[in-house]
């Protein structure tokens, strides 16, 4: 577990990262109250990387979808197509869609044709 010193000082610094890449209307610390996991667990470098490939495939809007979820800073598979890929943190290449959406896709695959 975290001390209370890191936590905060981890905070700080998402605070700047994404305050100096994501303009207005994006509200920071709105984002980080809605989804605390952005501090508690997610590395920074990661949620660097998913604004990236966010910013690559949703040019237009990527600042709106983010703004309205915040969510995707963790996980922007939830924003792409299952025809989409985008590349993860660690370099591999992914499909998008949720793991619903995902899981479904797979069991199509997976029947018998008569």
């Amino acid at each position: 577990q975290w001390t209370k010193p890191m936590i905060r000082s981890k905070a700080v610094s998402l605070v700047r990262e994404l305050s100096s890449r994501l303009p207005p209307p994006f509200n920071t610390v709105d984002a980080i109250l809605a989804r605390p996991a952005l501090v508690d667990t997610t590395p920074i470098g990661r949620i660097v990387h998913n604004i990236g490939q966010l910013q690559a495939l949703r040019p237009e809007n990527y600042v709106d979808l983010i703004s309205a979820r915040p969510d995707l800073l963790m996980h922007p598979e939830g924003e792409f197509s299952l025809d989409e890929t985008w590349t993860d943190w660690q370099g591999q290449l992914r499909s998008g869609g949720n793991k619903s959406q995902r899981k479904k896709q797979k069991q199509k695959q997976k029947k018998p044709r008569k």
